[in-house]
């Protein structure tokens, strides 16, 4: 129904994130995202509260004012850019899984970590990892640094081992260190595009494929990420870079 009446009114949904929608009147722009029946926007002045009373008219619905939490995202609008956080959630998390006072660690998995589903050690409650894994899925929307770890972590979701879920606290110890970090856009500053590409090779030990991260900044800020496991196999180190590059770029 959003969607219908957005598109009625001149609204264009975005290819790259079917939530996001613009709407452009000579040099003004207009971006509004909507996430279930919640809805947020932005944009010349005129044009914005043109949207909310045109928004109002047509839906049942209250306005919040300027946005301070979104979807479990923490944002603060301050003069020289935007905060965006999580940690208000990641307190929540750790309360949940009896973490709040775990011990720290400085990185979110080991650099020697091996896991594998032949791992011959004692399973543990499959219903606690799996959602687990889903609260870190979920952190990842606002923490990059966590990505390939939970990626990981993330593929042993049936029949989990004690080995996994030793590598799973270790982010949430992780997260309990870092859990004021988050993304910084700064107001000031250019548009261009710079892309950080990286790939291992054969690095998962099951099936021998590569896992594919990336970085998109634009004028210095995060604005796009990824860890994927790939479907093919690379035959060196080189070919593993090379679909990393391109696959980042494309």
């Amino acid at each position: 129904m959003v969607h219908s009446h957005l598109m009625k009114i001149g609204f264009q949904r975005t290819s790259e994130d079917s939530n996001i929608y613009l709407k452009s009147e000579g040099d003004k722009i207009l971006v509004s995202e909507v996430f279930v029946d919640d809805v947020i926007f932005g944009g010349n002045d005129d044009m914005r509260d043109d949207f909310a009373n045109e928004m109002k008219t047509e839906f049942e619905m209250s306005l919040v004012g300027e946005i301070k939490f979104f979807i479990n995202l923490q944002i603060q609008q301050m003069k020289s850019g935007i905060f965006i956080t999580q940690s208000k959630y990641v307190k929540e998390v750790l309360k949940t899984f009896r973490m709040s006072e775990c011990k720290l660690v400085g990185t979110p998995m080991v650099t020697s970590c091996k896991l594998s589903k032949e791992d011959d050690v004692a399973t543990v409650d499959e219903k606690e990892y799996r959602s687990m894994i889903g609260k870190l899925h979920y952190v990842v929307h606002s923490k990059l640094d966590i990505a390939h770890a939970v990626g990981l972590v993330a593929t042993f979701q049936k029949n989990p081992k004690v080995t996994r879920l030793i590598a799973t606290k270790r982010i949430f110890r992780y997260l309990k260190g870092t859990i004021d970090y988050g993304l910084w856009y700064t107001y000031a500053g250019n548009f261009d595009l710079k892309v950080y590409a990286d790939a291992d090779w054969a690095g998962n030990f099951d099936y021998r494929k590569r896992t594919i991260d990336g970085a998109f900044f634009l004028g210095g800020r995060l604005v796009s990420w990824c860890s994927k496991k790939q479907s093919c196999i690379s035959q060196s180190t080189t070919e593993a870079e090379y679909v990393a590059a391109y696959i980042n770029c494309t």
